[in-house]
């Protein structure tokens, strides 16, 4: 049985306060033997492959259909700068993912996309402290 280790946001963002605004579409990622992104409403499944998890996550929210992506990846850096230049994407990375946070923030950087990176990933004294890395 798989576990939700990662949430994927995207929507516009609130031209005040950071954060989204308004409606907002969400894919869970669940990891077990295989890396699928989900979205409860409607359901929908894309299996991630193992390489490129976060960006088949990004792909996956511009998909309107079920989907396995395939062995390279099809879109060049302009086509994810191009669908995601006016929207925020807030990702919230919880224990046990396989995405790290430092590379997924690299990526974002590297699309010039407006991104946020949440981490529960790192433990100070026992209890677990929230690390936000934010790139605009």
């Amino acid at each position: 049985m798989g576990t939700t280790t990662a949430m994927l946001h995207y929507g516009q963002g609130h031209p005040y306060d950071d954060g989204l605004w308004g409606d907002f579409k969400t894919l869970q990622l669940i990891e077990g033997n295989r890396c699928v992104w989900y979205q409860k409403t409607p359901v929908e499944r894309w299996l991630a492959h193992p390489k490129r998890i976060l960006k088949d996550g990004l792909r996956a929210l511009q998909e309107t259909h079920w989907t396995e992506f395939p062995e390279t990846d099809p879109w060049t850096p302009e086509e994810y700068q191009r669908h995601y230049q006016s929207g925020r994407v807030i990702l919230c990375i919880f224990r046990g993912s396989s995405l790290n946070p430092e590379t997924c923030a690299r990526i974002f950087q590297s699309f010039g996309m407006d991104a946020e990176v949440l981490s529960g990933k790192t433990e100070s004294a026992g209890k677990t402290r929230l690390r936000e890395i934010c790139l605009k």
